[in-house]
């Protein structure tokens, strides 16, 4: 299991990693979220890609594994629409297929 670490003065505190309060419930949740320029990291069969808002108000997908930009420039609209292994994001990205690795909060 893996382990969320929060540095606090000179104390590591570990707390437990749970997927499940990193999922999305919606679609319009997840739109939102990365409409609002915060970075997201999935796992999807077995390997991890990352979403990120550029300044211009588009979008780059990454594969995290192999640290490349798997594309770039592209709206909301078609970050939803992309596909991942022949299936589009928006069709498993609120499902059990996907675990979500990293979704930081608002800065």
């Amino acid at each position: 299991m893996s382990k969320q670490i929060i540095e606090k003065s000179d104390d590591i505190l570990e707390i437990p990693y749970n997927p499940e309060e990193n999922k999305f419930e919606t679609l319009g949740e997840f739109k939102m979220y990365i409409d609002a320029g915060w970075e997201l990291c999935f796992e999807y069969n077995g390997i991890e890609y990352g979403i990120d808002k550029m300044d211009d108000n588009l979008f780059y997908i990454s594969n995290c594994d192999q640290k490349v930009c798997i594309q770039s420039r592209l709206t909301l609209e078609q970050v939803l629409n992309y596909e991942i292994d022949g299936v589009k994001i928006r069709d498993f990205i609120t499902t059990d297929d996907v675990e979500i690795t990293d979704r930081p909060g608002p800065m």
